[in-house]
């Protein structure tokens, strides 16, 4: 027997097929009847073509006439199935499924049908355009079918594909475009179209005008926040490290200008409003420092680093980053200072006029600053100095200035032998002079060594002191030196190569770190270290050295200053040895040191041999290193 099925699509088609008849779709016999894929509605109807294997040969005996159902087989008695879809009565009763039936019993049946359906749709979602969707959907007739095995009768509602209902005209199209008030750019030809086909699927009926939104006023800039110093075409090796730089300008460069942008036109909607344009922001030049505004151009009246924040352009001599100096972004070369905040990774190098601020690490990395540094994390063998960017003038000019003491001081002990003729009236000057310079005035030696090894480095001193100390102050200078009163010419030259040489050095910085290990660190003021300590680093500080924050710990390495050293814990249980150097003048102060833990003043020196706490290092009036402790 043909078992007509329907489904969404025609696999389900076959699974119901399956289901139904019990047999694999691969020995179904069907052909689609009718397949529709509209935006609607998506229906697919089979007909199945099988003779089933258990079907009685007698089913002739079975009627279906005018919504009844009619048994000739006047032996037997039959089971009705059915679904719900079907309305069954037994005897004017309502049936249920599986209800026993003879040739006696009046079987009537009533079943639900589609009737023939039109739609038509149109799209105004974007309000500038307006499409058309018409579907057509046939009459579907209900009709029972049946299945008779012995002993049962199965009962199933197909349908009959009728007649499409009439299409649309273009008055009813009009009259839908009307009732959805559509006045504005209404396609006479779309229509004429759609009249004429079985299905319209989005077809443009109606089409407004966009407006034309006012071109939004600019601020062009002229310059980059990071320029490219390579080609990166070109066949030689680039420095990737310095691949970039910080752009500066000078006094009179235009770095913005304010372009008016055009005004549009107002559009219309398919209901005949007015679309809007969308008026343009009117920008406004501002300024902060470092610049004023000519016209419609921001001119610099500085040189620095050109900046805009919150529309507002300034020159500024500073340089901030939010992201990490890596191989990336390039070593950074700054005239001002310099915030990161991000970390400088390995290899990377950062050069400022001013002050560095890292609000990350120093991973293997180099800062090169002449005003404070400040790193939020930790130094990681890396390398940082603040201050002049020569500290080798710095030393220079110390030196100088104690040697000029010393000097002033062996005149006056020279005066005074020769007053009191402690030494006999033949000696002579020089004499006298190479005497006290052996024994009472020593570090005129070292410091006079020291001035002329750093004066041969730096290229630009005095001739003058290099030549005197070293014909009349090393060896047997002395010797040569008739009266006195010559070291006073000396001393002028040395007060005016501190002059000199102090305009080329900077006020003392200081340096914040959080935490060095293996790391190099070197100031010309103070270096606080207020985190966790310091581990195996070189530590130098013109001023003082701190790092008092509860729990630090300096653990190995050499911490140098001029003035004083406060640390809050130092060395450990295993006797790690740490250096702790001051000036002859300075302080060493320690909370908490262990054994090993080395003071130094010049070249004195006191091992720590027990672990003590409350420690106070300096030297005494007679050059002896002093050391006030409590031990555990």
């Amino acid at each position: 027997m043909n078992c007509n099925f329907i489904g969404k699509n025609l696999e389900e088609c076959l699974c119901e097929a399956e289901r139904q008849l019990s047999i694999p779709r691969n020995k179904l016999v069907y052909k689609i009847i009718k397949e529709e894929n509209g935006i609607f509605r998506k229906r697919c109807e089979i007909k199945v073509i099988e003779k089933s294997k258990n079907q009685d040969k007698s089913s002739n005996s079975i009627d279906i006439v005018d919504n009844k159902i009619l048994i000739k087989d006047k032996q037997n008695k039959f089971n009705l199935d059915f679904e719900e879809d079907i309305e069954l009565y037994v005897n004017g009763e309502r049936a249920v499924s599986g209800v026993e039936v003879t040739f006696e019993d009046a079987i009537t049946f009533k079943l639900e049908g589609v009737k023939a359906k039109r739609e038509l749709k149109i799209d105004t979602s974007d309000k500038v355009q307006a499409k058309i969707y018409i579907l057509y959907t046939p009459e579907y007739k209900p009709v029972l079918k049946y299945e008779k095995t012995l002993g049962r009768i199965k009962l199933k509602k197909d349908f009959d594909t009728g007649e499409l209902p009439p299409k649309y005209t273009k008055e009813e199209i009009l009259e839908v475009l009307s009732l959805k008030q559509i006045t504005y750019g209404i396609d006479e030809g779309v229509i004429a179209k759609a009249v004429e086909m079985s299905e319209v699927n989005g077809e443009l009926i109606a089409k407004g005008v966009n407006a034309q939104n006012d071109e939004n006023d600019k601020i062009k800039t002229y310059f980059d926040s990071i320029k490219k110093n390579v080609d990166e075409n070109s066949i030689e090796n680039i420095d990737y490290k310095n691949m970039y730089s910080i752009e500066n300008v000078k006094s009179g460069d235009i770095i913005a200008e304010l372009i008016i942008g055009k005004v549009g036109k107002d559009g219309i909607d398919v209901f005949g409003g007015v679309i809007k344009r969308k008026v343009k922001n009117k920008l406004k030049l501002r300024i902060g420092v470092g610049c004023k505004i000519e016209d419609t151009k921001v001119v610099a009246t500085t040189e620095g680093r050109p900046s805009i924040k919150n529309g507002v352009f300034n020159v500024f001599k500073t340089f901030e980053t939010s992201k990490d100096v890596d191989i990336k972004s390039g070593n950074i070369d700054f005239i001002g200072d310099v915030k990161i905040n991000g970390n400088i990774k390995e290899g990377m190098k950062v050069t400022s006029g001013n002050s560095v601020e890292v609000n990350g690490n120093v991973e293997r990395g180099t800062i090169s600053a002449q005003g404070e540094v400040r790193v939020a994390g930790s130094v990681i063998s890396s390398t940082i100095t603040a201050g002049t960017k020569d500290l080798d003038r710095q030393l220079y000019v110390d030196n100088l200035r104690s040697l000029k003491k010393d000097l002033e001081l062996l005149i006056s002990s020279v005066k005074q032998i020769k007053e009191n003729s402690v030494l006999g009236a033949e000696k002579e000057d020089g004499e006298i002079i190479k005497l006290l310079i052996e024994t009472k005035f020593k570090s005129v030696i070292r410091v006079s060594i020291l001035i002329m090894s750093i004066s041969s480095s730096l290229g630009n001193s005095s001739q003058y002191i290099y030549d005197f100390i070293k014909e009349k102050i090393i060896g047997l200078g002395p010797l040569k030196i008739k009266f006195a009163n010559e070291l006073y010419d000396f001393i002028r030259h040395i007060e005016d190569e501190v002059k000199v040489n102090e305009l080329e050095t900077i006020i003392p910085v200081n340096i914040y770190v959080g935490y060095c290990q293996d790391g190099k660190i070197e100031s010309s003021g103070k270096v606080i270290i207020n985190g966790k300590g310091m581990y195996t680093s070189e530590i130098t500080a013109k001023d003082g050295i701190e790092v008092l924050s509860k729990g630090a710990v300096v653990r190995g390495g050499t911490l140098k200053a001029n003035n004083y050293i406060k640390v809050s814990t130092v060395g450990s249980n295993a006797g790690v040895s740490t250096i702790l150097h001051a000036s002859k003048n300075g302080r060493i102060e320690a909370e908490v040191a262990y054994q090993n833990t080395v003071f130094c003043f010049e070249e004195r020196q006191y091992i720590l041999e027990v672990h003590s706490k409350n420690i106070k290092a300096y030297l005494d009036k007679d050059g002896q290193i002093v050391v006030e402790k409590f031990v555990f």
